[in-house]
């Protein structure tokens, strides 16, 4: 994913575009495996990148079939607790604030978009994988959404500190990656941009 993050970054604003020309990026954006590669293939050539890698990231964000659950609860709160000790983060007052912000109403389930606009607001210290981690095994509801109470806790080492664990690969050895059983023939977009994290980049460097 670095090499296409790279490849992009220049230029991104018209990557979308080329995926999707009406522009219109809801919740819940697909295009077509060939619509993404083709237009990868525009930016990156195919020496450097090999179809068998593009068909691994269409079937990673398959829009077909959802994640198997492969996450251990506990050793993602670790890791996610060793990340903010090694940064010496201590914002919790600054997360409540910003959840504050988005949700208003003080609903008690939130969308994921938002929970990904808060980590990134709030600069939590973690890599793109590691994200996707703590989103996989935070609590939901029937409407997908995250509960916000489980959330908020899933940070707090107050009160609630779970055993410290050996660094790891996170991207590798925290959620072993369980393959799809479809092709990847439908691409959640929305997925693959947030994972790319270039929006997110773009309005940092505006701000």
């Amino acid at each position: 994913m670095q090499k296409i993050r790279d490849a992009v970054r220049p230029d991104y604003k018209q990557f979308v575009l080329r995926c999707k020309p009406d522009g219109d990026l809801g919740d819940f954006t697909t295009v077509s495996f060939d619509t993404l590669r083709s237009t990868l293939l525009s930016y990156l050539s195919k020496e450097c990148l090999l179809n068998h890698e593009i068909v691994t990231v269409c079937r990673y964000f398959s829009a077909e079939q959802a994640m198997p659950p492969s996450c251990d609860r506990n050793r993602v709160r670790a890791a996610a607790q060793l990340e903010l000790k090694r940064a010496l983060w201590n914002g919790v007052e600054q997360l409540n604030d910003h959840l504050s912000h988005i949700n208003p109403a003080c609903r008690p389930y939130i969308s994921e978009s938002q929970v990904r606009s808060t980590l990134r607001g709030c600069r939590l210290p973690f890599s793109l994988e590691l994200v996707e981690d703590i989103l996989m095994v935070l609590q939901r509801n029937g409407q997908n959404e995250i509960e916000v109470r489980d959330f908020l806790a899933f940070f707090n080492m107050r009160s609630d500190q779970v055993p410290d664990i050996a660094p790891l690969n996170i991207a590798f050895e925290l959620c072993p990656k369980l393959p799809f059983l479809h092709k990847g023939r439908l691409v959640d977009f929305t997925w693959f941009l947030d994972y790319l994290g270039l929006e997110e980049e773009l309005k940092r460097a505006n701000s």
